[in-house]
């Protein structure tokens, strides 16, 4: 029965048709970006969140589905009708939706949060206060219902990794993570079980002549650890990274080699 039940198995996979989640036109920036997660589950439903092209204009939409087919859109997180994008999503244990994202046109370009449970979105909360474009937000939250959030963000000369964390109290304080005289950009994040929060970036090298990935262990708001992952002479960028069950960390990433 097993060789049956595993070709069973297989026709079913063969036989689905990819779902177009929501309305709108497909669009080249839909889940673009891939240092943030865009999926999250919640008991038997599993949410998206995508970028749509709505009149022209980029906008962050939240769809769900309990059968991966038939997807509803909800209300949007917000409410400006500005150019939205590059947005990540994560389920508390309570079950309540957190997202982040970008609003493009908010003094260059910063990142947003907001929260989903009982049919509405909190008010989003501005996160960045950058002098210029803050983006690419990253986010998880952990067994104590703290949202982490990371992103990149201009200082006034470079480009930083930022954080905040969201505890009982509130959002703690707007920190950068790095202080260099290159751009830091694209940050992911994955939490550990310990605690720890675990960031990957890629910056450029202080010859300024290609890219590399980096890597930093945060412990509360303490940086333990920082150092360059990707091999030297390599330009590497875009990394992903999650942390195992042992607390092993583990960063993919993609990089130019033979011109390729």
């Amino acid at each position: 029965m097993r060789p049956l039940a595993a070709l069973l198995g297989l026709l079913v996979l063969l036989a689905a048709i990819p779902a177009t989640a929501g309305p709108e036109p497909p669009s080249p920036f839909a889940t673009a970006y891939n240092t943030q997660r865009k999926l999250a589950r919640s008991g038997d439903t599993l949410y998206a969140a995508v970028t749509a092209e709505v009149g022209g204009t980029l906008t962050v939409r939240v769809l769900s589905t309990t059968d991966g087919a038939a997807w509803t859109a909800l209300p949007p997180p917000s409410a400006t009708g500005l150019a939205s994008d590059r947005s990540a999503l994560a389920v508390d244990v309570r079950g309540r939706l957190h997202l982040v994202w970008t609003e493009l046109e908010v003094d260059g370009g910063q990142v947003f949060h907001a929260t989903y449970g009982f049919g509405s979105w909190t008010a989003p909360e501005q996160l960045s206060h950058s002098p210029g474009y803050a983006g690419f937000p990253s986010l998880a939250v952990d067994a104590q219902d703290r949202a982490h959030v990371a992103w990149y963000g201009f200082d006034g000369a470079f480009y930083q990794i930022y954080y905040r964390r969201l505890d009982a109290t509130g959002w703690t304080p707007e920190t950068a993570l790095t202080h260099e005289s290159v751009d830091a950009t694209n940050p992911a994040l994955a939490l550990a079980r310990d605690g720890r929060v675990h960031i990957a970036w890629f910056r450029q090298d202080h010859q300024g002549m290609q890219n590399e990935v980096a890597y930093l262990r945060l412990s509360g708001d303490v940086v333990e650890d920082t150092r360059t992952v990707s091999p030297p002479g390599t330009d590497a960028v875009d990394p992903s990274l999650v942390v195992d069950a042992s607390g092993a960390v583990r960063i993919a990433w993609a990089a130019l080699a033979g011109g390729d």
